[in-house]
């Protein structure tokens, strides 16, 4: 990624670059500027459809971009950390032990048993009906060896997915029609090609992982259970961090990208990226400039009302993940 120049944002400069991809994806020059002092959000035009939303967000922050990116590796990328009530990290290769904590949250148990083809409130694939309708719900231990069988589902798909990246992604048949997540993710990353044109070993090795290698990227992959406030969301999810080998300055020092494998309730197919760039005021180091995309595919269509409110809801989350991140980092420089 190369700039030419840089715009002046009071005494903290932002790259040039940035600023007509960010205006392109709905934020203002006003709102560009605000940034220096407060987090701004705005959501994203979408090109795939009612199923699609994406945010953007912008904050500085006053850290090295090395420090902030190993604070997002450690917590798994911008999440909400007081939502996460599991967690844990597959080994290479992936192993039991990795997911020995993991248990299902009483509620999915309850959709588990009703489950059927076409018809399940718990996005499935075929081996996972097949997994679930094995189980005796009737058993005193039912919640128990479910959670034992997803696990080993979980160690399952994470070890095709090394093998065969995208070709291994699972096909959602929980509802009417079936829906493949691998088709999702190509959709989603060709609509964030004005931010990974810029990136393209990354870009190569995350849509062609694991036949693709981009030095200086790091691949971890992780599992989460989260409550967001309805129904808690497990999720299994592909981080790539990626450390430029000689990044031309101000280019961004480190970028994070995760790709969602699975995601039980809500989502078809999400992406994100997180880049970090290197801020300066009068040619000293004065923290950074991070942006933040988060693009997903929902497995319903979201028109009027319903995508008010989700829209209202994910800007304001995104807003205090960023200023959370902000604020544990402030006067740190």
């Amino acid at each position: 990624m190369k700039f030419a120049a840089l715009l002046l944002l009071g005494s903290v400069a932002l790259p040039t670059s940035l600023a007509a991809p960010l205006r392109n994806v709905g934020f203002s020059s006003d709102e560009i500027a605000a940034a220096a002092d407060r987090p701004v959000v705005a959501e994203v035009e979408a090109d795939s459809g009612p199923r699609q939303l994406a945010v953007a967000g912008l904050v500085h922050v006053d850290a090295t971009p090395d420090r902030i990116a190993d604070w997002l590796r450690r917590g798994h990328g911008l999440v909400d950390r007081s939502t996460v009530q599991q967690s844990g990290t597959f080994s290479d290769p992936a192993i039991a032990a990795d997911v020995a904590g993991f248990r299902l949250p009483e509620s999915d148990l309850e959709l588990l048993r009703e489950c059927r083809p076409g018809r399940c409130k718990f996005k499935l694939g075929t081996l996972g009906f097949e997994t679930f309708g094995a189980i005796d719900w009737s058993a005193p231990d039912a919640g128990q060896r479910a959670s034992a069988a997803a696990g080993a589902r979980m160690i399952e798909y994470v070890s095709a997915y090394r093998a065969r990246g995208n070709d291994a992604l699972i096909t959602y048949t929980d509802k009417k029609e079936p829906m493949s997540l691998a088709t999702g993710v190509r959709s989603l990353l060709a609509d964030a090609k004005y931010l990974t044109r810029y990136l393209s070993a990354l870009d190569r090795h995350f849509e062609r992982f694991p036949e693709s290698s981009a030095p200086g990227a790091e691949d971890i992959l992780h599992w989460s259970v989260a409550d967001y406030g309805y129904r808690p969301v497990t999720d299994l999810v592909h981080t790539v961090v990626y450390v430029p080998a000689a990044p031309e300055d101000p280019a961004p020092r480190v970028v994070i990208a995760q790709k969602h494998l699975f995601t039980s309730h809500y989502f078809l197919a999400r992406v994100e990226f997180i880049a970090l760039f290197a801020a300066d005021a009068g040619g000293s180091p004065s923290g950074t400039y991070l942006v933040y995309l988060d693009r997903s595919l929902f497995d319903d269509d979201l028109g009027g009302f319903k995508r008010g409110l989700l829209v209202r809801g994910v800007l304001k989350d995104v807003e205090a993940r960023l200023a959370a991140l902000r604020e544990s980092f402030a006067g740190q420089g």
